[in-house]
């Protein structure tokens, strides 16, 4: 899929966040500055599309169309073959967190000794020492 074409948005069964499957999708691709989340990149896209197969495309896209140096942030589905193939063709500067899917990545997060943990004072975190 070609992000620069004019595509028809397919308002469709696609992945609901609020486990809604009863509900048609469709999605909303957004770039912010982090200075201000001033919105800087806008697309829409069909509510069954892919944010592994898409992400790349779209950062790739969105460079082309800026003059100033700029470091991509991206949750872990930009993290794929075909993404990061693109991103070092694009010479594109990125971080991003390595999924869970990946076992040398899980295996790393195992080995970290819970002791080592305090909890947070934020749910569902902990902090290293």
């Amino acid at each position: 899929m070609d992000v620069t074409q004019e595509n028809p948005i397919l308002i469709t069964q696609g992945y609901s966040r609020d486990h809604r499957p009863d509900l048609k999708q469709c999605i909303l691709d957004l770039i912010v500055s982090s200075d201000g989340y001033i919105p800087l990149f806008f697309r829409g896209g069909s509510g069954n599309e892919s944010d592994k197969a898409i992400f790349g495309k779209i950062l790739a896209e969105y460079s082309k169309q800026i003059n100033f140096e700029s470091i991509m942030v991206a949750d872990s589905a930009l993290y794929s073959e075909n993404n990061l193939n693109l991103m070092k063709e694009e010479k594109l500067k990125w971080i991003s967190r390595v999924p869970f899917s990946i076992k040398k990545a899980k295996n790393l997060v195992k080995a970290l000794l819970s002791e080592k943990l305090q909890k947070s004072e934020q749910k569902g975190y902990s902090k290293r020492y």
